[in-house]
Formats: C-alpha cells, sequence, structure tokens
C-alpha cells in the first residue's frame, strides 16, 4: 500500500489497519510538508503547518517501511529531520511517460505556463519579463493551465491575448519559473517532463531542481532575469531549434 502526502484525521486508522492485516505501506512524499512557506498561500500554509497534521505525517513516515521522496534534496532533508525510517530518491521524478508528441510549429506563438496556485509567487517574477514580449510581438499570446490565476497585471493590458486553458497543449513555449528558498529545492521535475511529453520546450530556473535534468539542447535554463527574455524570443524565432530540443528532452526522459 502506498500513502501519499497524507497527514489527516485518518492516519492511525491506517497504521492500524496495517498491523492487523500483517502488511506494509510505503509514505510518498513530494514536498516537504513539514515546512510549507507563507508564498505557497496563507491558507495552504497554515493547513500543513498545524501541530496535529504535522505529527500525524511525521508518525505515517516514522511507521513506514520505507518513505519514497520525489528528489533527492527532500529526501536529503527528511533525513535532516531525523527521520529514522529508510528514505528512498528516484534520479527523474514521473519520467518513462511513454512516447512523446513531437514539437508543433505556430504562426502566432504561445507562451505557457501550467501550474497550481502555490506557484503564483514564481510565475509573477517573470510576469513583467512576459509584458515586455508581448508589448514587442502583437502575435504572441500567453495562456495558464491548472488552478493558477491569470496575472492581474496582464489580464488588465492584454485582455484578449491572455487565457486560463492549455489550449490543446501546442504552447510555443512552457515556463518554469522557481523562487529560491529551502521549499522551492525539494521541489520535482514534473513541469520540464510534462511539457516535453506535450511537445512544448521549455525554459526553466536555472536551479537544483532542473540543472541536472536539463541537458545542454535539451531546454533553456534562465541563470538571470534577461535569460527568460532571451530564451523566450529565441525560441519564437527559431522554432527549428524548438524542435529539436523537444526531441531531446524527451530522448532524455524516455
Amino acid at each position: 500500500m502506498i500513502v501519499s502526502r497524507f497527514g489527516g484525521q485518518g492516519a492511525t486508522g491506517i497504521i492500524k489497519a496495517c498491523q492487523e492485516r500483517n502488511q506494509s505501506f510505503i509514505m510518498h512524499l513530494d514536498d516537504n510538508l513539514f515546512s510549507v512557506p507563507e508564498a505557497v498561500g496563507q491558507s495552504k500554509s497554515e493547513k500543513y503547518q498545524n501541530p496535529g497534521r504535522r505529527s500525524r505525517l511525521r508518525l505515517l513516515c516514522e511507521r513506514a517501511s520505507k518513505v519514497y521522496a520525489s528528489t533527492a534534496e527532500l529526501a536529503r532533508q527528511l533525513v535532516e529531520m531525523g527521520i529514522s525510517t529508510p528514505v528512498k530518491a528516484g534520479r527523474i521524478y514521473c519520467a518513462g511517460l511513454g512516447e512523446g508528441v513531437p514539437f508543433r510549429e505556430r504562426a502566432e506563438p504561445i507562451i505557457g505556463y501550467m501550474g497550481t496556485s502555490g506557484h503564483a509567487a514564481d510565475l509573477e517574477a517573470i510576469v513583467p519579463t512576459i509584458r515586455s514580449i508581448m508589448n514587442h510581438n502583437p502575435a504572441v499570446s500567453f495562456e495558464t493551465f491548472g488552478s493558477i490565476k491569470m496575472p492581474r497585471l496582464l489580464q488588465k493590458v492584454f485582455p484578449d491575448r491572455v487565457l486560463d486553458k492549455f489550449a490543446d497543449m501546442v504552447w510555443t513555449c512552457g515556463l518554469a519559473p522557481l523562487e529560491d528558498n529551502k521549499f522551492n529545492a525539494c521541489k520535482a521535475n514534473t513541469k520540464y517532463i510534462e511539457y516535453s511529453q506535450a511537445g512544448i520546450p521549455c525554459i526553466a530556473s536555472a536551479s537544483a531542481v532542473y540543472n541536472d535534468t536539463i541537458i545542454e539542447g535539451a531546454g533553456i535554463l534562465a541563470h538571470a532575469v534577461d535569460d527568460w527574455r532571451e530564451g523566450i524570443i529565441k525560441i519564437i524565432k527559431n522554432q527549428k531549434l524548438a524542435a529539436d530540443m523537444v526531441e531531446l528532452a524527451q530522448k532524455n526522459i524516455a
């Protein structure tokens, strides 16, 4: 049995049921839920910082036969916290999803971002860059997918060129910005994997999350603010390069 991200009231019931059946379970975590910052949203932070929930989460980790962490950094932090259960991390999280689709060229480029509401701060950090590109190129649109809300600035300035949908995932490039903090250091490279599988070249923050996964030519790592603008423009202007990026990325994660 696998218990994923759970710290609810049923924690002791899960442990008791497994003991009665002489059955072990694996605890899966893809975030450090013991240390959730307010940046992901006040309500979410308060939920996970509740002492009772943290205590139940810790109990499940300690009683599990193994803790499966989504990344090596998350595994390191859990061990540092004193989790005594063996902690295992995979090399590439969510890899091997099957054959990906090829890159599809667009006459009118679309910059895309997919994510949850907890990543609002990550996206806001590069909104000025997106706005600048859209100001200089009337053909460019911006789309989001997921529970993330469209940045208000873009809604106000480009009401007809920003949409909350995935548009069948036919994006010219996909963005994966990530604030530099301890919580985000545990994040998995899921966005890169999913963008690549969907035939979308990825531009991601240069960080421990993406540095080892995005090999040269399989995407673009943004080390500074200007790198986002240069990377987006590079892909828009050279869609053959974008297609090559996707092909290499799909080979890398297969």
